[in-house]
């Protein structure tokens, strides 16, 4: 018997069902921060609402707006896993103030003002569809407020958005999750961090259990730092607490550092007295009493002040990091307990675990900082556009880079990834301005194609004679503070010999192209003379086969005048290999994928 043999299908089937919408309930989306286990995270519609509005506050943000009203086109900024939170908020504000769009499907009331129907509770109060509008609220109501969504943000996501709020004329953002509340230039600012609910006597065991494999001695002897994100840092002082119970008495905790907020900033949500559990700022001893700040954003808490009063003495103590910070932020973290251990406790789907590692190390970055010291080209990578000191900071690089005889472009793409910076080939060494939480990359799987260093390492490798301090400095002030004290006049001698050879540290090889802009009476090349009244088109010819423009050298133009492809032609250079006329016309090829009319030539159809 035999059967008939059909051959495989070599396209894709192309049916109506592929291009159907498909139906997805957003209430059933794994939701950790809400510490639900996962089998039991199928949430009803007002149950949802209920979780949401105690997590981010929204009795508190409402009080807020209700008090100004001023505020009408108001912007909401969510990091990518928060998201689909978005259109549950946006459904809890408009509720209130009497925006019918957003109504409780659910509900069966066709008054405007009321509702009619009980949540699970029988409380006619607690339902999200208006919420016993009374006629107060009507009145806020009618300031047609309006509220935008900030999904995909144009930098990182624990900065507020204010290009992508400035878009609709925004009068207000509201920045819910993560922060690392860096001064932004414009905008008011209200922040939601959430409040996570997590098992304190869980992570007090975890610890301890920790700490006692860690090795023999006292536990009075032992150094304990607690740290976590915005939002879980309210339960930090619980937990330190209790490990004072249990007999650590070095026990120290870092809070957020509400003194970076300006007038125009607020945080809604309960947090807890910063004096709780005998707590209190501890100073520092090289800064005059301040408080002892880490990473600009926390505040060291305490209540024995001894072995913590400068942030050399933390090396000693071993943390304990609610959440894994960004990789900037971890990498920070890194220099700061270098004698201690890291750990990072992570609490998704109601388990705590503690991971230990690895961590992205400085070995890579001590590195980098060679490659860039020996790089012709530097391309300066924007990665911020509200924090201040930005454009300082810009500035005095692209002096340094000068003045060092290498040569600099100024770059702003967006959101950095391996294909937009792949486009760039002339580019040595990236130069990252960004976030010192998450807006600096640290390639820590080889992902991209150049080196990425960060300004203070950048001035690192510019200095005469290089010195790795183990230090990494971030933000912008610090920066700058660091290059106008240890760069005098940006480090130049008159004497230093132009035609000193350079040998890369990392390769022991000679490199030619380290200092692309040194004097060009020196280099043997004929640059021409500029007319400032000359057209665009004649510029473009003039320097099309050119390696200077305007007295300065151009290592794009040299890269690419060194390809042996250049591109579909130039209007400007006739090339020998190609017809003065331009390319003949030739037919190509014709069908489609599965059937070319060559091959359906060939087989005679």
């Amino acid at each position: 018997m035999t059967s008939n043999i059909v051959a495989p299908a070599l396209s894709t089937s192309q049916t109506d069902s592929l291009f159907s919408k498909i139906s997805s309930n957003g209430n059933n989306k794994p939701r950790p921060y809400l510490n639900v286990p996962n089998d039991k995270q199928t949430y009803g519609h007002h149950e949802l609402l209920n979780l949401l509005s105690d997590y981010y506050s929204i009795g508190d943000l409402i009080t807020y707006l209700e008090s100004h009203p001023e505020y009408i086109k108001i912007t909401l900024q969510f990091p990518d896993n928060l998201v689909m939170d978005s259109s549950h908020v946006i459904e809890l504000l408009q509720s209130h103030f009497g925006n019918p769009l957003n109504k409780d499907p659910d509900c069966s009331a066709t008054n405007d003002i009321g509702c009619c129907k009980k949540d699970i509770n029988g409380d006619k109060n607690n339902c999200f569809c208006h919420k016993n509008v009374k006629k107060e609220s009507m009145a806020i109501a009618n300031n047609k407020r309006k509220f935008w969504v900030l999904a995909d943000t144009a930098y990182s996501s624990c900065c507020v958005d204010e290009v992508a709020a400035e878009h609709v004329k925004a009068d207000l953002v509201i920045h819910f999750g993560d922060s690392c509340l860096n001064a932004i230039q414009k905008l008011p600012v209200i922040y939601s961090f959430g409040t996570p609910k997590i098992d304190v006597d869980e992570i007090v065991n975890k610890i301890v259990c920790k700490m006692n494999d860690t090795g023999n001695g006292n536990q009075n002897d032992k150094k304990i730092c607690l740290m976590a994100d915005a939002p879980h840092t309210y339960c930090l002082n619980k937990i330190a607490g209790e490990l004072i119970k249990l007999g650590f008495a070095n026990v120290i905790y870092c809070d957020i550092n509400f003194a970076l907020l300006p007038e125009n900033c607020k945080v809604v949500g309960s947090y807890y007295n910063k004096n709780n559990n005998g707590f209190s700022e501890a100073k520092d001893s090289k800064n005059e009493g301040e408080p002892l700040i880490i990473g600009e954003n926390r505040v060291v808490f305490a209540q024995n002040q001894e072995g913590c009063s400068s942030i050399e003495e933390l090396g000693d103590f071993n943390l304990f990091h609610i959440t894994t910070p960004e990789p900037p932020q971890l990498l920070y973290l890194t220099t700061i307990f270098n004698n201690g251990e890291i750990n990072i406790i992570n609490t998704n789907d109601g388990v705590c675990t503690i991971d230990n590692g690895p961590f992205p190390s400085m070995m890579k970055r001590y590195r980098y900082m060679h490659m860039a010291r020996t790089a012709g080209t530097i391309g300066i990578l924007v990665n911020t556009l509200s924090l201040r000191k930005t454009k300082e900071t810009i500035n005095v690089l692209t002096r340094m880079i000068k003045e060092h005889e290498k040569k600099s472009y100024l770059f702003v793409v967006g959101k950095p990834n391996v294909a937009k910076l792949a486009n760039f080939e002339a580019i040595d060494v990236w130069c990252i301005l960004g976030c010192p939480q998450g807006g600096i990359i640290v390639d820590t799987t080889n992902e991209f194609y150049k080196p990425i260093i960060t300004p203070y390492e950048l001035q690192l490798s510019l200095r005469r004679e290089i010195s790795w301090t183990g230090k990494w400095i971030t933000p912008f002030e610090n920066v700058l503070r660091e290059i106008k004290e240890n760069n005098p006049e940006y480090d130049i001698d008159d004497n230093t010999d132009n035609d000193e050879p350079v040998f890369s540290a990392v390769t022991g090889q000679y490199v030619s192209t380290s200092r692309p802009l040194r004097h060009i009476e020196h280099l043997e090349i004929e640059y021409p003379k500029t007319d400032e009244k000359s057209n665009n088109n004649t510029l473009v010819k003039q320097f099309s086969s050119q390696l200077t423009i305007r007295n300065t050298v151009s290592t794009s133009a040299a890269v690419l005048q060194n390809r042996q492809w250049t591109g579909l032609g130039s209007d400007f250079v006739n090339s020998e290999d190609k017809e003065e006329d331009g390319a003949t016309v030739e037919q190509g090829i014709s069908g489609v994928a599965r059937g070319y009319q060559f091959d359906r030539d060939i087989a005679g159809i």
